[in-house]
C-alpha cells in the first residue's frame, strides 16, 4: 500500500476481516451518531470518485488508537501487522499503525493498493467455491480473529484472518487469545484455558461444551485476580449440578472470559513484540 501523496509506503503482513452488518458479523463496523455527529467509517463515500470502486483505505480512531482500514460495501479489513517499505522503521503489530496514515480525503484518495497475484487468485477460487469454511488448512486457530468479547456467539470464532505469503509460518502472526498458550513464555492457564475453547468450538460447533474438570485444573494453576475469576466459572457447573457447560450462548461464562481477556492483554503485547522481530527477519 503506497499513499502517492507523501511517499509513505507499507507492506502489510496480517488483515483480520469483518462483516459490514451486524446479522453477518457480531463484531461489525459501528456507526451512527456521536456527539451531535457520526461515527467516522470505512465505508466507501459515494459522491466522489474513488481509486478504485468501492474500495476505501482510511485510518480510523478509536479507544484502542489509530488503525488502518480498508473498506468496503460489504466488508472491512483491518490491518493487523505491517512494515513500512520506505524507511527504516519496527514491524507494527496489532492494529495501532505508527507513522502510516490516511487522515484526510486526500491521502485515501492517493494510496495505491498492490495485490500478491497468488493470494489474489486463490480469493476468487474460495469466492466460488460456496463450501468454503477457511482460508488454508494449516494453522487453523490463527485465522481466529484477536477479539476480546462476544465469546458466546458463533461470530467470535469466524476464521477471516489472513497472512501474506511472506509471512506464512505462525511465528510471524499476531498473537491473540486463541493462540497466545503458543508462546513459550505466554503458556498460562488463562491461555490454555482460551485455546481450549476455541478449538472445542470448531469442533463442534453450537455443540461445543467446557467440561469442569478442565476448567478445575486450570484453576487450581491460577493465582491473584485469574484465580478468582476461574472460581466464578466453577461456579456456574453448581447451578444445574453440571459436569459440562455450554459455551455459545452462555452470556455468565461470557462474562468471566471477557474479564480474562483484558487480564491476557500485557501478555499479547509481550508475545507481539518477538512476532515484530520475526516479521522484520523476513524484511531484513
Amino acid at each position: 500500500m503506497v499513499n502517492t501523496l507523501n511517499g509513505h509506503a507499507i507492506m502489510i503482513s496480517t488483515v483480520e476481516v469483518f462483516g459490514r452488518i451486524k446479522n453477518v458479523d457480531l463484531f461489525w463496523e459501528p456507526h451512527g451518531k456521536l456527539k451531535g455527529t457520526i461515527k467516522q467509517t470505512s465505508l466507501p463515500p459515494t459522491n466522489i470518485k474513488t481509486l478504485y470502486p468501492c474500495v476505501w483505505p482510511v485510518s480510523i480512531q478509536n479507544r484502542n488508537g489509530k488503525k488502518v482500514v480498508i473498506g468496503t460495501e460489504v466488508s472491512n479489513a483491518l490491518v493487523t501487522s505491517s512494515i513500512r517499505l520506505d524507511c527504516q522503521e519496527a514491524p507494527v503489530i496489532e492494529s495501532t499503525a505508527s507513522g502510516f496514515d490516511l487522515n484526510s480525503i486526500n491521502d485515501s484518495l492517493s494510496t495505491k493498493i498492490y495485490l500478491d497475484i497468488e493470494s489474489m487468485n486463490s480469493s476468487l477460487a474460495m469466492i466460488n467455491d460456496t463450501s468454503t469454511s477457511h482460508i488454508c488448512d494449516t494453522n487453523i486457530i490463527y485465522q481466529i480473529r484477536q477479539l476480546q468479547s462476544k465469546f458466546d456467539h458463533h461470530s467470535a470464532y469466524q476464521l477471516t484472518r489472513a497472512s501474506g505469503p511472506l509471512t506464512r509460518s505462525h511465528t510471524c502472526h499476531p498473537y491473540s487469545v486463541f493462540t497466545l498458550a503458543d508462546h513459550d513464555a505466554s503458556r498460562t492457564p488463562v491461555a490454555l484455558l482460551f485455546r481450549s475453547i476455541a478449538l472445542l468450538v470448531l469442533e463442534r460447533g453450537s455443540a461445543a461444551s467446557l467440561d469442569k474438570s478442565a476448567v478445575q485444573q486450570y484453576a487450581m494453576s491460577s493465582t491473584g485476580k485469574i484465580k478468582e475469576v476461574m472460581d466464578n466459572i466453577m461456579d456456574l457447573y453448581k447451578q444445574n449440578d453440571d459436569k459440562t457447560i455450554s459455551i455459545l450462548g452462555n452470556l455468565d461464562l461470557n462474562k468471566q472470559l471477557a474479564i480474562l481477556s483484558d487480564l491476557l492483554m500485557p501478555s499479547i503485547v509481550a508475545a507481539n513484540a518477538t512476532v515484530a522481530k520475526y516479521v522484520a527477519a523476513v524484511f531484513n
